[in-house]
Order: structure tokens, then C-alpha cells, then sequence
């Protein structure tokens, strides 16, 4: 059941070694709410990589070809061209996800960060604490005994507080 509760989000690109590479964050989320991110550099022949190999896997759900051309010229490559790329990766990876419709291919959850096997949470284990405050928490302190409105200050309202000792 990998793949159903997993988000997936691009968080950056980065030219590294002449190419383009996109930071992937994929946060498996358990069924009591807790999350587990696992990130992943990949560029964009990683990408098309990818779509040839769960391709044959998740038809018809995919498009047959893949969403838009990886081979643009260098000199295209500004930050809003990145930017876009970037989120029509994201929104490619995520239609993958769904399309595995909980089974990911083991292909996509390598590609994903994901480990062998999926992802495991450890269970949650009982308060070893009491539940309520021993009496060594209970110490002396310091209380205020009144608080007076002084005046309006460059930061709001200005308050004189009066402390007293032991209680």
C-alpha cells in the first residue's frame, strides 16, 4: 500500500555538474499523522528516465508521451523556465503517484528516495512519565502581584508589573 499517503513536492533546482538538478522531497505520511520526509537530487534525463520505464506499468493513467520536451537549449534556461519546468515536474510526479493508485512501482519509489522495502514507521510507545507533575516540580517562584497600564510605547501599550517574593 506504498503510494497512498505520500506527498510530493519539488523544493529547488540547481545547476550542478552542467546540468539542471531538482531537489524531490517525498514525505510518507502514517495513519496516525506523523510524517517522514525523504529527499532526492534528480535531472531531467533521470525524469524521462523514469516515465520509459513506468510507462508500460500505469497505462492509461500516464501519457504516452512524456509532458513536454527535455531537450531545450541552454541559453533558455532562466530562472522562470526552471521555475516552470520545475512545477510541471512536480505535478508529473505527482499524477505518477496517483496513477500507481497505492502500489508504486518498484521503480518510482527508488526514483521517489523512498527505501527498499517502504517506508515503516516505529509504533508509538506509551508516556513513560507520569501523567500528572511530581512534587518536585512544584517549586517556589516568583508572582506578580498587579499589573498597571503605564502609557502607549513605540511598541504598543507600555505595562508596569509589580513581583513579589515567595509564594
Amino acid at each position: 500500500s506504498q503510494g497512498r499517503n505520500l506527498a510530493v513536492s519539488i523544493l529547488q533546482h540547481l545547476e550542478k555538474e552542467g546540468h539542471t538538478q531538482y531537489l524531490i522531497c517525498t514525505t510518507a505520511v502514517s495513519p496516525d499523522g506523523r510524517r517522514q520526509p525523504f529527499r532526492v537530487w534528480h535531472t531531467m534525463t533521470d525524469f524521462v528516465s523514469l516515465h520509459e520505464v513506468i510507462l508500460p506499468m500505469l497505462t492509461p493513467l500516464l501519457p504516452t508521451a512524456f509532458p513536454f520536451s527535455p531537450r531545450t537549449p541552454r541559453f533558455l534556461h532562466t530562472d522562470a523556465f526552471l521555475d516552470a519546468r520545475m512545477a510541471l515536474l512536480e505535478t508529473y510526479l505527482r499524477q505518477a503517484v496517483e496513477a500507481a493508485q497505492g502500489n508504486l512501482p518498484p521503480d518510482l519509489s527508488t526514483f521517489l528516495g523512498l527505501p527498499p522495502g517502504g517506508v515503516t514507521f516505529e509504533p508509538l510507545k506509551a508516556p513513560t512519565a507520569p501523567a500528572i507533575a511530581s512534587a518536585e516540580w512544584e517549586f517556589p517562584h516568583k508572582s506578580i502581584n498587579w499589573v498597571r497600564e503605564i502609557g502607549q510605547g513605540g511598541f504598543g501599550t507600555v505595562f508596569e508589573v509589580s513581583a513579589a517574593g515567595q509564594s
